[in-house]
């Protein structure tokens, strides 16, 4: 076979071990098929034929949480036997400026571990490395750097793993003498405290006492030797505390020559008074704790022993700072380069990360949600919309460094829920069945309990397994007994649920000849809230999404898709309406009138003095709102910010002050709640109307509440011809005269 024919071999058996994949991963995970079909897509190039690649393969994965991207790399890495090439790393570790090095010896250590140069490098969480601070001002991450690097080059600098203490440590000793850290005579004059923080929690751990200077000068004086040391003084009464043993104790002979560990256990017991720790924080540049790091490698790491050696009496002997920095990078870096530079640029990198801002409903924290509406929300957040909402987390050059790859995972719609909880109760089942010889016959009421338990629409599946823990796997391991005790020929257990003011589960053991009722109560956790009695708290509630409710039908004229008043938070409800993809000016300012809707309507009900205190999140929308009209957008009287392209990367330049522009802000606040105000006043039958419907049940439908407004005669638009710019285009084109079609036909040369 030719060469040409081998390699036709070879790209086929890889493509078809791609495809192969695909449905057992879709199998394993639920809801998330498109996602699956992209992923392979994306990592096609690598695994098919990686030679081709001229720069790392970047495949990003965003989503909320629990949605399944992590384990999906790691199931595609195990299914394609890449175990060998596979590296991961969690951003969350390396974001700290005590962890500058922690990244690049990891990656070195791991890299150096893998067969060849086409790796697979994960790095999970990766919205933890945000640049951007929430105020929009940059964060400098130096410990981060090299992700970017391999992100952008592939190239990978690491050192040999024989050497990674040394390196360390002479990083860290240069990084004190950079920043101004005076060392004589090997002993630290001027900036101690800097010192002590370059090396703390890395290697200032209890001193080595034996070899301290003060110990054998304390020997000598228990001896009753010469010694040239002035501060130790023969006629001081407290000898006894000179070697920081600050106790009475008869059975202490302060001139017995203690062993290594004896000493050690006696510092670390009695090392609490002010002056045993002044005698043992002598300021060397190159602590014994340090020494000992850095020789804690084999002396066979030397050419010769005698290198060890002059090595060790170097240190010893005090030589100066620099003299100390140059000694660790002469021996080392001339002799074992630390630092290798290898191009990994045929590489596949993953970047995992939850960006929470594209997936902006305003209820994310309630299992009372309705997981379809918010699959059907997250399933419109494009490439440029994630883009938009990595901005607020990165610099622009960074989000240019990751590439157009971007896989968005969707929420999990209802069905998705329902087949991850049907998985798993199908998996007790053959459990069950292998261990036990009995069959175990769930029926709906089961399912139905779990769904409601266990799903928060913004929180992926991982809910769902803990639920299972306690509502199911805790029974089980009961039932067994309790079967074989009471009905011990039975091969069929039922399973159901009872709600009510007890809920229960019942287990019914079956056998040829006999059936055994077993009853279990169950402790329901957010079953219960649904139906706890917050009457009172719930006619507020109705009021206020009331209120949000008229205002969206009103100023923004759209119907909202879901109103409640009563969820598993209690007291809690919300008002979701799904508003177009473009914003302009008008539906800014609309958008904060909706969002005064809930304040406004409690207080034309309830009067000024009776309203609860749930409006606080919609001050902060509405504020937040009128804040980036006039800093962010450019939409106030006049133009507050602009960017100089040029000056400075990414540099904002304010026109005003800060105080003109949150003027300017909460003028616009003031004004849209005096008309929520006038909206409801106007429109207060409506508002009393679904505020009682509220106040009786937990929820109204986009159904139901249109029967409501047909009475009042209220016209609504469609999100996704809201504004009409399509009829505006061909009016104006009619009123000038001109040809318009609904197809128009491009001009001929």
């Amino acid at each position: 076979m030719n060469l040409d024919a081998k390699l036709r071999e070879e790209t086929t058996r890889k493509n078809n071990e791609l495809e192969a994949i695909k449905p057992i991963l879709k199998e394993e995970y639920r809801g998330i098929d498109d996602v699956i079909d992209g992923i392979i897509e994306a990592i096609r190039p690598f695994y098919v034929f990686p030679k081709s690649l001229k720069r790392p393969l970047v495949v990003n994965l965003w989503g909320l949480t629990g949605t399944g991207k992590t384990s999906v790399v790691n199931r595609i890495v195990e299914l394609l036997n890449l175990q060998h090439k596979y590296c991961k790393f969690d951003v969350g570790e390396y974001v700290h400026a005590s962890s500058e090095y922690k990244l690049k010896f990891d990656l070195s250590d791991k890299v150096e571990k893998c067969v060849d140069k086409h790796l697979i490098l994960a790095f999970d969480e990766f919205q933890l490395g945000r640049t951007i601070a929430e105020n929009g001002s940059e964060i400098d991450r130096p410990s981060l750097r090299p992700i970017w690097d391999v992100i952008d080059s592939g190239v990978i600098h690491h050192f040999n793993r024989r050497g990674n203490n040394c390196a360390e440590i002479a990083m860290k000793l240069k990084k004190c003498l950079d920043s101004g850290v005076v060392v004589e005579d090997g002993l630290v004059v001027e900036g101690a405290e800097i010192y002590n923080a370059i090396f703390r929690n890395t290697y200032l751990r209890p001193v080595d006492y034996k070899t301290h200077p003060s110990y054998e000068e304390y020997i000598a004086k228990q001896k009753g030797e010469d010694t040239d040391d002035e501060s130790v003084d023969p006629d001081d009464s407290d000898d006894d505390n000179w070697y920081g043993l600050d106790r009475d104790d008869d059975s202490y002979n302060p001139a017995e020559e203690l062993s290594a560990t004896k000493r050690a256990f006696m510092y670390r017991t009695y090392s609490n008074s002010a002056i045993n720790r002044q005698l043992f924080a002598e300021p060397y540049f190159i602590k014994y704790e340090i020494f000992n790091a850095l020789f804690g490698i084999s002396p066979a790491f030397f050419e010769e022993i005698n290198d060890y050696e002059r090595w060790k009496h170097s240190f010893r002997d005090g030589k100066d700072g620099d003299a100390l920095y140059q000694l660790v990078m002469t021996e080392f870096v001339q002799k074992t380069p630390l630092m290798n530079s290898e191009n990994y640029s045929q590489s596949l990198v993953f970047n995992i990360g939850n960006i929470d801002e594209a997936y902006n409903m305003t209820h994310s924290s309630d299992p009372d949600a309705d997981a379809d509406l918010f699959h059907e929300h997250s399933k419109k957040i494009t490439v440029p919309k994630m883009k938009d909402a990595l901005s607020t987390r990165f610099r622009m050059e960074q989000i240019g460094r990751l590439g157009n790859n971007h896989i968005i995972y969707p929420a999990l719609s209802k069905k998705t829920y329902e087949e991850i909880i049907d998985r798993y109760i199908q998996q007790r089942v053959e459990d069950f069945s292998t261990s036990f010889g009995m069959t175990l016959e769930p029926d709906s009421t089961i399912k139905d309990i779990l769904y409601k338990e266990s799903v928060f629409p913004t929180q992926g599946a991982r809910p769902i397994l803990s639920t299972f823990n306690t509502l199911v796997d805790a029974f089980i391991a009961r039932l067994v007994s309790d079967v074989i005790f009471n009905n011990p020929d039975a091969t069929q257990v039922l399973w159901t649920y009872v709600e009510g003011d007890d809920p229960h589960f019942v287990f019914t053991a079956v056998a040829e000849d006999k059936s055994v009722e077993l009853k279990y109560p169950v402790k329901l956790t957010i079953e219960n809230l649904r139906k706890s009695d917050f009457s009172e708290a719930q006619a507020a509630v109705a009021v206020h999404e009331a209120g949000h409710a008229v205002t969206a039908l009103i100023k923004l004229q759209l119907m909202p898709k879901e109103v409640k008043s009563r969820t598993a938070s209690v007291a809690e409800g919300f008002c979701y309406t799904q508003m177009p993809d473009t914003k302009t000016k008008d539906l800014f300012y609309a958008d904060i009138v909706y969002s005064l809707g809930g304040l406004e309507a409690e207080k034309l009900i309830f009067g000024d003095n009776n309203m609860s205190n749930g409006g606080g999140s919609d001050l902060r929308s509405a504020t937040a709102t009128a804040a980036a009209m006039v800093k962010t957008y450019g939409m106030a009287d006049h133009m507050h910010q602009i960017s100089v392209q040029g000056l400075s990367p990414n540099a904002i330049y304010n026109t005003d002050s800060n105080q003109e522009a949150e003027d300017w802000a909460i003028k616009l606040v003031e004004q849209a709640q005096a008309e929520a105000r006038q909206i409801l006043e106007e429109n207060k039958a409506l508002l009393l109307e679904i505020s009682h419907y509220l106040s009786i049940y937990p929820s109204i439908s986009e159904e139901d509440l249109r029967k409501i407004t047909d009475k009042y005669n209220i016209t609504v638009k469609s999100k996704d011809n809201y504004y009409g710019y399509k009829d505006m285009i061909k009016e104006t084109m009619l009123k000038m005269g001109l040809e318009y079609s609904e197809i128009p036909v491009p001009p001929t040369k």
